[in-house]
């Protein structure tokens, strides 16, 4: 097994947007593969009332956006617009041509608190993607947020209570594994996660996750 823990984090303030940013290696992957390495992996907080505009150019990236807490309007040049509530996941694929997103705090009191995760995609599979999906509280289990289509790839996010042990099986065409902790702590084979933790893995053989207290995680499985 291959363990890859994040080599930094940076924290950046850009005024409406508070940013940690989790600094890993540079990891390319084999030839063929629909999604490549991270391009960026950040922990943000959007200030109440805040925006925070992206451009995208000429890049194929799959951005990931996954609402901690809060709410916020999303909308961009591709005319997709959705309110984003807690728990709630979005993705849109950049295309190869241009792309402008705003993200909108729409709450006057309070932050939004999300994680963003661009990954970089081979031209063939770029167009513009988006998805909503909500996730389910069920304690003890890993629910699926939602799935590109036409992407081997899994998007799923779990709760576990003290004591929990979950054991993910590996898999020929999902060997690839990021885990974000965003919620209590998390032993992965003998190694301990912190809050807002992040690990990349290449996984040939069962990842037994145990946790001490009330946790919950957020998962990426890819080839």
């Amino acid at each position: 097994m291959r363990f890859i823990r994040e080599q930094d984090r940076k924290f950046v303030d850009m005024g409406n947007v508070k940013n940690h940013q989790m600094i890993f290696p540079v990891v390319y992957p084999a030839a063929g593969d629909l999604w490549g390495p991270v391009v960026r992996f950040d922990n943000k907080s959007l200030v109440p009332g805040g925006q925070e505009l992206q451009n995208f150019a000429g890049s194929p990236l799959l951005v990931i956006r996954i609402m901690i807490s809060g709410t916020a309007t999303y909308f961009d040049t591709a005319g997709n617009r959705v309110v984003m509530h807690s728990e709630d996941a979005l993705m849109v694929n950049a295309g190869k041509g241009a792309l402008q997103a705003t993200l909108h705090n729409t709450d006057e009191t309070y932050e939004d608190d999300l994680l963003e995760i661009w990954l970089h995609m081979p031209e063939r599979d770029s167009m513009f993607h988006f998805q909503l999906a909500s996730f389910q509280r069920e304690e003890g289990q890993l629910y699926p947020v939602t799935a590109p289509e036409k992407q081997s790839t899994e998007l799923w996010r779990g709760l576990f209570g003290p004591g929990s042990v979950y054991v993910l099986e590996p898999s020929a065409e999902h060997r690839k594994v990021i885990i974000f902790l965003i919620s209590g702590s998390l032993n992965i084979n003998g190694r301990m996660l912190s809050y807002r933790d992040t690990v990349m893995l290449e996984a040939d053989g069962p990842l037994t996750m145990k946790f001490d207290r009330m946790s919950e995680i957020f998962l990426i499985r890819y080839n």
